[in-house]
């Protein structure tokens, strides 16, 4: 089962104000990029990305861990380990380098590299037979 978060901002729409255009703009100039994390702190940085009102994206999947009394617990884990995806512009880097957790952004030497997310491909899947 994978699950996701995903925090959302608040959509734009087009109206005849000056401003709503711009930031509308602002939207479309965003870019899906993998922020590398410092290891098991995935969550963390979601958190403070969320808490700057950065867009950001951290998939999990549900697995079952046996512990040593033998009892059996549910447990959500990254399905990228000390990755997170963020949607930004160039003016955000600095922003998301500066939160607590956060390594660097995923690049190479000319600069980050967009990543090419679909969330349509990370949505629950739906049980056909109830079982």
């Amino acid at each position: 089962m994978v699950a996701f978060h995903l925090q959302k901002s608040s959509s734009t729409t087009a109206c005849a104000k000056p401003g709503v255009a711009a930031r509308a703009n602002n939207e479309i100039a965003r870019k899906w990029f993998a922020v590398f994390t410092v290891p098991q702190n995935e969550r963390s940085v979601t958190m403070h990305l969320e808490l700057r009102q950065i867009e950001s994206f951290l998939p999990t999947f549900e697995s079952v861990s046996v512990w040593k009394n033998r009892q059996r617990v549910k447990i959500n884990r990254p399905l990228f380990p000390t990755y997170v995806f963020a949607r930004i512009h160039a003016a955000e880097r600095t922003s998301i380098l500066r939160s607590p957790g956060v390594l660097r952004i995923v690049g190479n030497s000319q600069g980050p590299i967009q990543s090419r997310i679909r969330r349509s491909s990370f949505s629950a899947p739906t049980s056909a037979g109830g079982g």
